[in-house]
């Protein structure tokens, strides 16, 4: 005995019903299901008669699924017990507006060429995929916008146009920082904060840095703390570009920890040739002039405006300075006359600064120190001198 198919769409007509024509489709499948639906010709409302699911297939292929019992719709091949309200199993392309009360869950992708909006949204296993702009909304204000053309994204009011890769219109929390291989550019101040207060400040205005502080007065502003450079020897250079940066601070460091007293077994050096010196414990060598408390606007290596304290002062200069040749045979003594007629004529002995001179050009250590010297050898030979004389009249008394 033939066994006897199940037909896959069955017509009928009523002619009795002339004003409600109605279309009966019987869908089955090579199996056991049936199900009984009524399209009225008023409306096209399709019903479901027999009380079960309703199919739809193409050949062998079943494409859409309606579940009796939850009304659960699912499209595609393998969505034949959807789970969702709608439940489909491949892309969905959109080119209209996609807009949903509920949530959208996907675990492949989802196109669409206009706009999809949604109560709630979560990624998903898939891609979401835009041909124009994308745009997450929370009660009708832009949140997050990525550009279709360049995929510059904005974050925050107002940054549905971004200008960088992240755009962010407002203030960033983050209790990590994660590095990035990219720039960021700020159109504001830059702080990076740790438990709600500013540990370092960048200003839009002039680029000060500031550290512990949020608003720097200089180019590096910092707060309160110390520097600490562990390891090798720290170099500070200075300069307006490569060819002028062998101007450098340098701090000859050791392997030991500094203490409180000072270095271990280096020292500070100041110059533009790492060869010049090595400075030793705490040592601070300077190869250039020092000024401190006045403009360095002198020829000396050392200028202080103000007293300096020192338990002795060494002055080194050459044999030929020193007034010993105030005693040669050769040298001239001027005499007593000539002195006073000086004096009287300048108020001031020879080869000794005036008072005038000294207010306004000062006078060198070392050479006071030699002119006063070789005044003391002439005022020794002048008393010499005299002596011989009194010793002379002495002499002359006693004959008489």
């Amino acid at each position: 005995m033939k066994k006897m198919l199940k037909p896959l769409l069955v017509l009928f007509t009523s002619k009795t019903f002339t004003n409600k024509t109605s279309l009966l489709l019987l869908l089955t499948s090579f199996l056991t299901t049936a199900a009984l639906a009524q399209v009225p010709s008023t409306d096209g409302t399709f019903t479901a008669v027999a009380p079960s699911d309703l199919k739809l297939f193409t050949g062998t292929n079943q494409r859409l699924t309606i579940l009796n019992t939850t009304g659960f719709v699912g499209i595609g091949l393998g969505a034949t017990s959807p789970t969702e309200m709608l439940h489909v199993n491949g892309n969905i392309l959109a080119t209209g507006s996609f807009s949903t009360s509920g949530s959208v869950t996907s675990s492949g992708n989802i196109a669409s060429a206009a706009t999809i909006s949604a109560t709630d949204f979560s990624a998903s296993t898939g891609n979401f995929s835009s041909a124009g702009n994308f745009s997450f909304l929370t009660n009708g204000t832009p949140r997050l916008s990525v550009l279709g053309s360049n995929g510059f994204v904005g974050i925050g009011l107002g940054a549905t146009s971004p200008s960088a890769m992240l755009h962010v219109n407002g203030d960033v929390l983050s209790t990590q920082y994660t590095a990035a291989n990219g720039l960021f550019n700020s159109s504001g101040n830059l702080s990076l904060a740790t438990n709600g207060s500013a540990r370092l400040s960048v200003l839009n205005s002039n680029g000060f840095v500031g550290i512990g502080i949020a608003s720097p007065a200089q180019m590096l502003h910092i707060n309160g703390g110390n520097i600490v450079l562990d390891n090798g020897t720290p170099t500070l250079f200075t300069g307006a570009g490569d060819a002028d940066h062998h101007h450098y601070l340098r701090i000859a460091n050791s392997t030991e920890r500094a203490n409180p007293s000072g270095l271990k077994t280096g020292g500070i050096l100041i110059a533009d040739n790492f060869d010049y010196a090595a400075p030793g414990q705490n040592d601070l060598i300077v190869k250039g002039k020092i000024s401190v408390g006045t403009p360095l606007t002198n020829t000396y290596e050392l200028a202080v405006n103000g007293k300096i304290g020192a338990k002795d002062v060494k002055i080194e200069r050459s044999s030929a300075a020193w007034p010993d040749y105030v005693f040669a045979t050769s040298y001239r003594l001027p005499s007593l006359s000539e002195v006073e007629k000086y004096i009287q004529a300048n108020h001031h002995l020879q080869d000794v600064p005036s008072a005038e001179e000294v207010e306004k050009n000062g006078h060198s250590l070392g050479d006071m120190d030699a002119v006063l010297l070789k005044k003391v050898e002439e005022l020794t030979l002048y008393i010499i001198e005299q002596q011989k004389q009194i010793d002379a009249l002495k002499q002359q008394l006693e004959k008489k």
